[in-house]
């Protein structure tokens, strides 16, 4: 696990207040606590993960409570992105409004057929001591996380894709009914004043995939045009992201990759059979293609590269169902339009293959430091499970035409 020491701040009374809350109930009396880090090193860089266990009274009933409680990151260049982009403050609003009503429309259509997309929210704080979200512990659940040096099969990819559409659709009926809804999430943390501290990330590992590509004797033709795109990657990230106002938006989640997702499977067949979304920090309204590129680029196993196109089939017709579910077929974008705007898109897709893969694959033994990332005086070491799966991908890029 990640080492990281218990603030002070983190202690019973503080648990107390946001048990309280979540509970809605003052007579919440804690008895103890349990504190250790939720995350190990490398699965989270704009944060601080703890997982607290509470033993706890409600009036003569003894209880207890599994809790993870997520800090503002310590890391300078972190602090600066979280602070500068108001993450924390848009991820509460997403656990705290947005996850809980989209789960009432759900149960008014279908009562009792689906699942909420997020972790149940108990308290938020916005501040001294400290920025802060608190949430429910979905390991205490069952949920775990997928293997993300593997890569996820096809039967993990096409609940994501089910469940994500669900989600889209449920937020463009939200919107529908009340367009100011989601205006704290008209603007993307990735705006021109942001380019400074998020830029170095992506120019670094696409420039520098760049040189490795150069020793690859089948690929080496293609390390120009991946060093262009790297030195230009910012540009080509804030363009893709934008939406049009014209098109079909949707609250995407905006940083989905395959450790922002949690799972859970039968204990009969031991099949994926769950899933909730986790990490809402980047959430922004925008095209769903977004959500789509990012994580069918960064997430899924490698021999699942050719078969994108029935990824998104699926999403398409599981948004259709949805928005007819709720009243709202006529707004069904068609699956011709979906693969234009994933077409247009194509070179977000490329840098996310490349830079997002990198953190998700990974060495744990060279986590890299993100701040000297950002800064340009650290490279993230590409393991050799990335550079494998990269070999493969390369081929995909070139005859779909995005590189």
């Amino acid at each position: 696990m990640a080492k990281c020491a218990t603030p002070s701040w983190l202690n019973n009374i503080f648990l107390e207040t946001a048990l309280r809350s979540g509970e809605v109930d003052p007579t919440i009396m804690v008895i103890s606590s349990s504190i250790q880090p939720a995350t190990a090193s490398g699965d989270n860089y704009l944060s601080e993960m703890f997982r607290v266990t509470v033993k706890m009274t409600r009036g003569d009933h003894r209880e207890e409570r599994s809790l993870i409680v997520k800090v503002e990151p310590k890391k300078e260049q972190m602090l600066k992105i979280a602070e500068k982009g108001n993450i924390f403050d848009l991820e509460a609003r997403v656990y705290r409004d947005v996850i809980p009503a989209m789960y009432r429309l759900l149960e008014r259509s279908a009562p009792g057929e689906f699942q909420p997309f997020g972790a149940r929210y108990f308290y938020s704080h916005k501040g001294m001591p400290a920025t802060v979200v608190v949430l429910e512990d979905l390991k205490k659940l069952g949920f775990t996380m997928g293997d993300r040096t593997h890569g996820l099969n096809m039967d993990h990819c096409l609940l994501v894709m089910r469940t994500l559409a669900r989600f889209h659709a449920t937020s463009v009926v939200m919107h529908e009914r009340d367009p100011d809804c989601f205006k704290p999430f008209m603007e993307t943390i990735y705006r021109d004043e942001m380019k400074e501290h998020l830029g170095g990330f992506f120019i670094s590992n696409v420039k520098n995939f760049a040189e490795e590509v150069r020793k690859w004797p089948d690929h080496s033709s293609l390390a120009e045009k991946i060093k262009n795109i790297g030195e230009h990657s910012m540009d080509y990230w804030t363009k893709a992201i934008q939406r049009d106002d014209e098109g079909f938006n949707v609250l995407s989640h905006g940083d989905l990759w395959l450790n922002n997702m949690m799972f859970r499977y039968s204990d009969d067949t031991g099949d994926v059979e769950d899933i909730r979304f986790v990490d809402f920090q980047l959430t922004y309204w925008t095209s769903p293609t977004v959500d789509l590129l990012y994580f069918l680029n960064s997430s899924p196993h490698i021999d699942i590269a050719d078969k994108i196109d029935v990824c998104v089939e699926e999403y398409h017709k599981t948004l259709g169902e949805t928005l007819a579910m709720f009243g709202y077929g006529h707004l069904h974008p068609s699956l011709d339009y979906l693969h234009k705007e994933l077409q247009k898109r194509a070179t977000f897709g490329v840098i996310s293959g490349i830079a997002i893969r990198t953190v998700v694959m990974v060495d744990r033994t060279h986590i890299p430091d993100m701040d000297k990332v950002i800064l340009g005086k650290e490279k993230v070491k590409f393991s050799e499970s990335y550079k494998m799966v990269m070999e493969k991908l390369l081929p995909f890029y070139k005859d779909k035409g995005w590189l």
